[in-house]
């Protein structure tokens, strides 16, 4: 029996290259307005909400209304992916990364979509003419002295449904942005899962590897390694 056999043995290669586990694109890009820049800096005119006037006698004046108005100002900012792979390098290849680092490059820009927009709903936005002037959101508030990991209560979406719901606008969809730190507190308000050591569960894992399935009440749920909360309750028929 030959003892340096070993020797001829192969290494195996799979075709293809796999991308490991990350955000894959923008979460958030179809919950604002996308609009083509084709200039530095473009201009938004805004009117606000009016209100009519009882007529009180006849043949009076026309009262006026003054609308108000107002401009947001845009600029636009430019960001870059790119990365090199030498002519020569292609023949020492099995697989071409080419495609692969394409679609790396796509997800990298879908998640600094997510950032800018993340960044731009509690920042400063540019007004006025010329874009001089600033304004925030007032309405945000830092629930227990802790912005990055706000508890996400029920009581805290009821307040947050009630802000929203001052401006009256059913046309515009609610979304909800929380991390999978928040997504543990609430399933604990709602008594399917206890904490017992809060810091063990801060941000030990994405939100896109949780997963809450409806099904009945709470009560009927099982809860499940690997996130797969809420998995439904199987029947066992005897024979």
């Amino acid at each position: 029996m030959s003892t340096q056999i070993t020797t001829s043995f192969i290494q195996g290669f799979k075709q293809g290259i796999d991308i490991l586990t990350q955000q894959k694109g923008s979460k958030l890009q179809n919950t604002v307005r996308n609009e083509m820049q084709n200039s530095k800096q473009d201009h938004y005119d805004q009117i606000g909400a009016t209100a009519v006037v009882q007529r009180t006698s006849r043949h009076g004046d026309t009262p006026i209304v003054n609308t108000p108005h107002s401009r947001r100002n845009v600029t636009l900012n430019d960001y870059e992916w790119a990365d090199l792979i030498d002519r020569q390098d292609r023949l020492r290849l099995l697989n071409d990364p080419g495609n692969a680092y394409s679609m790396n490059a796509a997800m990298a820009m879908g998640r600094k979509k997510d950032e800018l927009i993340l960044a731009a709903v509690t920042g400063t936005a540019t007004t006025g003419e010329t874009g001089s002037g600033s304004t925030t959101i007032s309405d945000i508030t830092a629930v227990n002295g802790n912005t990055s990991h706000a508890e996400l209560t029920i009581e805290n979406l009821l307040q947050a449904r009630t802000i929203l719901n001052l401006e009256d606008d059913s046309d515009e969809e609610a979304t909800v942005v929380c991390s999978a730190y928040q997504i543990a507190q609430l399933l604990a308000d709602w008594g399917l899962i206890s904490i017992v050591n809060v810091e063990t569960i801060q941000d030990i894992a994405p939100l896109n590897q949780i997963k809450v399935l409806a099904y009945k009440d709470k009560g009927d749920w099982i809860l499940e390694t690997k996130y797969n909360i809420g998995s439904k309750k199987k029947k066992v028929e005897e024979e």
